[in-house]
């Protein structure tokens, strides 16, 4: 997931978690480095308990008639989302199924010169270039990224990118394609600094999934290649064993769902007498609540980098690194943020985790509408620049 995006985290010093525009790092560079914010570590925290499958491989799963409907259930998106894993068994709809059901025989007739770069194979566990046309009969694992723009199916008006764009996750996903001959190894074991949603397209595919560790506890929106940083997303049998990591394996076929939040660690293979084609859709927001308190500094809400620095201590890392409500932002004009968006962002301010700060920290900024409504304004110029941005890159990769 996000390959070719994920950015090399720099070790940073307690000095440096007070924001300064000297060391701007963001989780989202194409919005959060125009206001040149720096990175905050993140803070101590555990993996909320709630709805966490049982350690005995089982998991209480509630029945959905469809991936819409999902996507809409209070239950899933309170409970679970951002929270923990979930199998979801035939939760495709026939009619979803097979408006993507062929898709990879679409996007592998669109390969050409504007977007062989989006094409990688897996050699040792880890993405490569392809290399070439010829690369396309390998016998290795392809990877085709940002597959949400090739074909109408997945992009279009009814497309898959957009039923989760217009649900309440309101995000428009980034999705990749994954093709595997049988009895092969997928990515070696890891997490991504995205949520996402594996969906089994033909064969099967087995998955070793593992509830977070380390630096993934913390819904890590970003990763580091470095085996050294807290971020490093790679991981080892001997690790997952030394550090007690809680396993289990789901094996999914046509029509299955697997939901992963970020830093949750995974692992897939393909069976020995079955393929694979699955879609991995990204669920890679903007803003996060950390990024909405370096707004309301950027807006003048808070008076200094201090203050700012006080309340990144007042939440958990899990709270900061939770995404802000998307969905409420859409089509909302910049200049013009109404009153019911505010009061919806001071419901959701309450109802993060203060425990480490008293109340009186958490009424002053909660109660500053105009600090919210600026911030507000500010998160929404920048998504419709991003958009530009996107659009102008977009707009020739698949022709």
């Amino acid at each position: 997931v996000g390959l070719g995006q994920r950015e090399k985290a720099t070790r940073n010093s307690r000095r440096d978690r007070e924001i300064s525009a000297r060391s701007a790092w963001s989780p989202r560079p194409m919005i959060w480095a125009i206001l040149l914010l720096a990175w905050t570590p993140l803070a101590e925290g555990g993996l909320e308990a709630e709805g966490v499958c049982q350690g005995d491989g089982t998991c209480t799963l509630t029945s959905y008639g469809s991936l819409s409907e999902l996507l809409k259930d209070s239950h899933f998106l309170q409970q679970v989302y951002q929270t923990s894993y979930r199998y979801f068994p035939k939760i495709v709809d026939e009619e979803t199924f097979k408006m993507i059901s062929d898709a990879d025989k679409r996007i592998f007739g669109k390969y050409g010169a504007t977007n062989r770069h989006l094409f990688k194979t897996i050699v040792n566990g880890k993405p490569e270039p392809l290399g070439g046309p010829e690369g396309l009969r390998s016998t290795a694992p392809i990877i085709v990224n940002s597959v949400q723009d090739a074909d109408e199916s997945l992009g279009g008006e009814q497309g898959l990118a957009t039923l989760f764009e217009a649900s309440d996750i309101g995000v428009r996903p980034n999705i990749n394609m994954y093709v595997s001959p049988a009895d092969r190894i997928g990515l070696t074991a890891h997490h991504d600094p995205q949520d996402v949603f594996i969906l089994q397209l033909s064969g099967s595919k087995i998955w070793k999934v593992c509830h977070p560790i380390g630096g993934g506890v913390e819904l890590p929106t970003r990763v580091s290649d470095d085996p050294s940083h807290p971020l490093y997303y790679r991981y080892t049998d001997e690790k997952l064993e030394k550090e007690g990591a809680k396993c289990e394996s789901f094996t999914l076929r046509e029509k299955d769902v697997l939901y992963m939040p970020r830093g949750t660690i995974h692992a897939p293979r393909t069976t020995a007498s079955n393929h694979s084609v699955h879609l991995t859709i990204g669920i890679d927001g903007d803003f996060t609540w950390g990024d909405f308190l370096k707004g309301v500094r950027r807006t003048g809400g808070l008076k200094s980098n201090d203050a700012l620095a006080a309340y990144f201590d007042c939440l958990p890392g899990r709270s900061l690194n939770m995404l802000v409500p998307h969905r409420a932002l859409q089509g909302v004009p910049p200049h013009s943020v109404p009153k019911a968006l505010v009061e919806q962002y001071q419901d959701e301010l309450s109802s993060l985790r203060w425990g480490k700060c008293d109340d009186d920290r958490l009424n002053d900024i909660k109660n500053c509408a105009d600090c919210i409504q600026n911030t507000i304004s500010l998160m929404r110029q920048l998504q419709i620049r991003k958009a530009q941005q996107d659009e102008v890159k977009r707009r020739n990769i698949w022709k």
